[in-house]
């Protein structure tokens, strides 16, 4: 049958040509799925971490919901073939302006993940897949690193007694740091320096903060 409305007679003709009563079912034929949803990813701060990292393992996915789509609807989130969160439309969400819904993840796992969204009708019609946002998941802290405490003419005072009161401190980078990632040296919990770690850095594999008095 093609898509629409549709009338089913049924009857029953007996062996000399009697009919009995018709009977009528009427059905609606619908095997167009839904059009694709457009994604969007943010972290428990609100900041867009589509094409990023995070260490938010649970992100949002807002979903603009696609004209046509209607109450009961099912709106699902996958992490390539995985479903990780599903949302059934409300009569509000529709209503809402702009209209979307939000989800979020349940937790993934370290490294890199591949988003899509689908919207699945009533009748199980599933709309193709919204084009990928890959997000990459890093909750784990950097290595702890080495460090030496050195005085204006590079000799190491760490437990010493020194008349420098800018001392400069000499930290060892571990194999896991990345370019952008944040040195920060305390005196206690107050920050007394601090770096932002480049290429040149890790081609050293040290950096090199002098403190503040």
């Amino acid at each position: 049958l093609v898509d629409g409305d549709h009338d089913i007679v049924i009857t029953i003709t007996d062996t000399v040509g009697n009919v009995s009563t018709p009977v009528t079912v009427s059905i609606t034929v619908d095997t167009v799925a839904p059009d694709a949803a457009t994604t969007t990813l943010t972290d428990d701060d609100n900041n867009s971490v589509g094409g990023t990292t995070t260490n938010d393992n649970t992100p949002t996915v807002t979903i603009a919901l696609p004209e046509g789509t209607q109450v009961g609807d099912t709106v699902t989130v996958y992490d390539g073939d995985t479903p990780v969160g599903t949302h059934e439309v409300t009569q509000a969400d529709l209503d809402a302006n702009p209209s979307e819904v939000e989800i979020t993840t349940t937790p993934l796992g370290e490294g890199e993940h591949s988003i899509t969204t689908t919207v699945t009708d009533s009748v199980n019609n599933e709309s193709e897949h919204s084009n990928p946002t890959t997000v990459t998941v890093d909750t784990l802290p950097a290595t702890t690193p080495v460090t030496e405490v050195q005085n204006d003419a590079g000799n190491n005072i760490g437990g010493t007694i020194t008349s420098d009161n800018t001392p400069t401190v000499v930290v060892t980078l571990p194999s896991d740091v990345s370019v952008g990632d944040t040195v920060n040296v305390y005196d206690g919990t107050t920050v007394v320096g601090t770096t932002v770690v480049t290429q040149a850095n890790i081609d050293d594999e040290t950096v090199a903060i002098d403190t503040t008095p």
